[in-house]
């Protein structure tokens, strides 16, 4: 992605992506910290484009930027001035910031801002983002862009679908209109917003946890290299990245509730954070549960009555089900036509079926160490945090989530005892999810662990050698800050390892397919049925850069794995009669000049061009390397 479609799209994301949100938070619950408040804007304010898209298909209203930018300048008003509602009109808006008090929060955007720049520079020579997920939310937002809907519907010859849940999808869209090259040209820099902000939810988890300063700053920098936000952003799970934001405020909102702190606004956050997580992609409410129940369960006073706390609980249950609710009752997804299984398809087999696995009990600590963390270092803190946070009661629950989330990959990678339970999650159960779910605890049990360790060291050497206890405290203070600048480098170094390979496996559209497809879409009537080899090449770009649409949609090439026409286009050259009666029901061909790696099929344009019956609408580059676009008939 070109770092100068970043640049543009900016401040169509500040408006759409970010102020809506902020401004949301403000009026809802403006006790809260501004920290927690910018952390959960990215989530928030998908959430709010999201519920209006929603509303206005609904009441078949075009869904268009310039009043959505009224709402979000609606929103600002309404939230400062409740936040002005203080004692002689002073201003609550806690937007004062000192680099004493904020020294944690401050890191950890600064370690924000380090995943940014590496996965910016990592994809600045990709014209578009690696890997199949981005072109299906890249097609979703070209066509909210392009039918003023939230729920358009994407057009395929077998199975057109709709989207339920495109409130990411449609911040892109209207980022388009304020700056940005295109709605597809977006989607993966509204992405990076929320990535932005991911190292500031867990600092802010672990400083309300543990109180302590230390620990929060190290939690950002322990967090750098493992596979959350680096798994999603290798697979292209944008909507992933933009709920997760409300994890954190989720989870604090949960626990404020159960301690009866602020009960009407959190309350409040609950509902809002619950519909906006339901609008956008739905699953990162199983992630914010994971560790929201552990953690509440230690954290539970006792003090408090049982009775007492689960009437608590219940209304926070209640809260997040009236969040979902809302957006179920406002989703009206229209209607699509029914699958087309044409003969040679081969037998349907859903994705959800076919679940991560392949790891023996034997080695599968290793292997979810070798996953997870990103050098062996990190094994040092994990065992530190695991034996301090045991020996903590209120931090037991992060432990507890860990151990949680790590039956349930080992259940799915190795058992499979509740294969059906995870199938009706999936793709939350996948094992790329499930480690990377790791990222909400496993950093603040490492930075509580070693946050404590030096607290009681220093005392401790300090009593039995009084003349070095000044020397004593300067050297944990800079331990602490080699720990951080070694986290982040290192961790820095996997990501950009980690995007490098998607570069060289995934990615799979060059300038060249860019060129060929806007000179096909220049040639052939708007909707013509394209036929692509699936998700192995540029072809599956189609419907999200050009007003074309797709012979198989990605779903039909995944589910049915046995196709026998896209192998025919591959042995166009020993065959071409056969690859000829493959091509019935397309108006055109695409072939791409680059493939993931490990391709199942492996088009040619020269093999193509022997298909009788097929002309070339436009060609770049030479021999097997070679992009084209290839008329059908007439």
């Amino acid at each position: 992605m070109p770092l100068s479609d970043l640049a543009r799209a900016l401040p169509g994301l500040l408006l759409f992506g970010l102020l809506p949100g902020l401004a949301l938070a403000t009026l809802l619950a403006p006790r809260w910290s501004w920290w927690l408040r910018l952390a959960a804007a990215p989530g928030l304010s998908a959430g709010v484009v999201g519920v209006a898209g929603l509303l206005a298909h609904d009441a078949h209203v075009p869904f268009r930027a310039w009043w959505v930018a009224l709402l979000a300048v609606a929103l600002v008003v309404a939230a400062a001035w409740r936040a002005r509602r203080g004692p002689s009109g002073r201003t609550r808006l806690g937007l004062r910031v000192t680099l004493r008090e904020s020294a944690p929060q401050l890191l950890a955007l600064a370690c924000g801002v380090v995943l940014v720049a590496t996965i910016a520079v990592a994809f600045r020579d990709e014209p578009v983002p690696v890997d199949s997920d981005p072109a299906v939310h890249a097609a979703v937002a070209e066509r909210i862009a392009s039918q003023a809907d939230l729920l358009p519907v994407i057009p395929s010859v077998h199975d057109p679908f709709v989207r339920p849940r495109a409130a990411a999808e449609a911040v892109a869209a209207l980022s388009a209109s304020v700056g940005a090259p295109s709605p597809a040209a977006a989607v993966l820099p509204a992405a990076l917003l929320a990535v932005l902000l991911t190292p500031l939810g867990i600092c802010l988890l672990v400083l309300h946890l543990t109180g302590s300063r230390p620990a929060a700053m190290l939690a950002p920098a322990l967090a750098a290299g493992l596979p959350y936000p680096a798994l999603p952003v290798f697979f292209g799970e944008f909507p992933l990245l933009v709920d997760a934001t409300l994890i954190v405020p989720g989870v604090l909102a949960a626990i404020a509730v159960l301690r009866d702190q602020d009960r009407r606004q959190n309350l409040a956050m609950l509902v809002a954070a619950a519909a906006a997580i339901w609008v956008v992609h739905g699953l990162e409410a199983i992630t914010a549960a994971a560790v929201a129940v552990p953690v509440a369960l230690f954290l539970r006073s006792p003090m408090v009555p049982w009775r007492a706390w689960l009437e608590r609980a219940t209304t926070a249950v209640l809260a997040v089900a009236a969040g979902a609710l809302l957006v179920t009752v406002l989703t009206r997804v229209p209607a699509v036509a029914a699958p087309v299984a044409p003969s040679g398809s081969g037998p349907a087999v859903l994705e959800a079926t076919t679940l991560g696995g392949g790891v023996s009990a034997a080695d599968f600590l290793r292997s979810f160490f070798d996953f997870v963390f990103p050098s062996r270092l990190w094994l040092v803190f994990y065992v530190v945090g695991v034996v301090v946070v045991w020996r903590l009661r209120p931090l037991r629950g992060l432990l507890a989530a860990h151990l949680l989330l790590l039956l349930a990959l080992a259940d799915v990678t190795v058992t499979g005892v509740l294969r059906k339970g995870w199938q009706k999650v999936f793709p939350w159960s996948e094992p790329d999810r499930l480690a990377a779910a790791q990222y909400w605890v496993l950093p603040a049990m490492m930075a509580a662990g070693l946050a404590l360790l030096g607290i009681v060291a220093v005392p401790v050497l300090a009593a039995r050698m009084p003349g070095l206890a000044r020397r004593v405290t300067r050297g944990t203070a800079l331990a602490g800050v080699v720990v951080v600048v070694l986290a982040v480098a290192i961790g820095r170094d996997h990501d950009a390892s980690s995007y490098a390979t998607a570069v060289r496996t995934v990615g799979m559209v060059s300038q060249q397919d860019l060129v060929v497809m806007r000179s096909m879409a220049a040639q052939l009537p708007a909707g013509t049925p394209v036929m692509t080899d699936g998700i192995d090449d540029a072809g599956q770009w189609v419907p999200a850069l050009t007003p074309d649409v797709l012979l198989f949609s990605k779903d039909w090439v995944v589910n049915h794995p046995q196709d026998t026409r896209v192998a025919a286009i591959a042995a166009a050259c020993v065959d071409p009669q056969a690859a000829r009666q493959a091509l019935e029901g397309a108006g055109a061909l695409f072939v791409g000049n680059r493939e993931r790696a490990g391709a199942k099929h492996h088009w040619t344009a020269d093999c193509v061009a022997r298909i009788p019956g097929v002309r070339l609408l436009a060609r770049a580059g030479d021999g097997a390397q070679a992009s084209a676009a290839f008329a059908v008939g007439g």
